[in-house]
């Protein structure tokens, strides 16, 4: 929920609300927001483009548990800051009844073991997926403490994208026998691009239902590590479902992972 203030409003007063409000349990944050002056600021091409964007002088933002919350805090505020424009919005990633939503609950378990590791051992990990579309980086970055241990990632679907994450254009032109290399190429770079990482992990895949040009029926995942320990599989579901080999191959990565930062405690 958000109360957008197209005047500067009392501090004090929308403090003393934030305050009150970040105490309620069904509040997952509070932040009041304060517009800088724009005099003298370039104009962003983005805005310059669009014709540019309406300025307001502060917003307060309110995140809840559940959108039923939402709606009751954001008629209240409404009466307590009538001159506020008030809304309430859902994230996508709150709707929890998605298959999304249901594989993250799969692999969150095995994700606070890898952040329990690497926490402990004051090690980090870069991701390169493929059509887990970011799921593995998306169970990782669900731990408290992320940012203590993963630098990033990125999701290389395309052989172009692919290239660019490992610096060559070798990328499964050369068939079947470049898989293994490849992936522990991506996977090596993921580690080092940047920053300085201990462990990279690199995957890619075969989820079309008729198979690819090199032999692999649907349901085909080639995942691999970078570090100080190296390891490469490869995953069959014979299954041709897009979302379950989404999260067949998201899991199975991130087991892969906890085996090789267990293998090394």
């Amino acid at each position: 929920m958000t109360a957008r203030f197209n005047e500067t409003p009392d501090t004090k007063h929308l403090t003393s609300q934030a305050e009150f409000l970040a105490s309620h349990p069904y509040i997952a944050s509070c932040e009041i927001w304060t517009a800088t002056d724009p005099a003298g600021q370039p104009l962003a091409e983005e805005e310059r483009l669009r014709g540019g964007d309406k300025k307001i002088k502060a917003c307060l933002m309110v995140d809840t548990l559940r959108q039923a919350d939402a709606e009751v805090l954001g008629a209240r505020l409404a009466k307590e800051f009538p001159a506020a424009d008030v809304g309430v919005f859902r994230v996508l990633c709150q709707l929890g009844q998605g298959w999304r939503f249901k594989a993250m609950q799969s692999l969150l378990p095995i994700a606070e073991k890898i952040a329990a590791q690497l926490i402990a051992r004051k090690e980090t990990i870069a991701i390169a997926e493929s059509s887990t579309g970011g799921l593995i980086a998306a169970a990782l970055l669900a731990v408290p403490g992320a940012s203590a241990y993963f630098i990033g990632g990125a999701v290389v679907y395309t052989k172009v994208a692919r290239a660019g994450a490992a610096r060559h254009r070798r990328c499964r032109d050369e068939g079947p026998a470049a898989v293994d290399r490849t992936l522990r190429d991506v996977g090596r770079a993921a580690r080092s691009r940047e920053a300085r990482r201990d462990l990279g992990l690199g995957r890619d895949r075969c989820d079309r239902p008729y198979g690819n040009r090199y032999g692999d029926a649907a349901g085909h995942s080639c995942i691999a590590i970078a570090g100080p320990v190296e390891r490469a599989i490869t995953l069959e579901t014979g299954s041709a479902g897009r979302s379950a080999n989404m999260e067949a191959f998201a899991k199975r990565g991130l087991e892969l992972l906890l085996e090789v930062v267990s293998a090394k405690s």
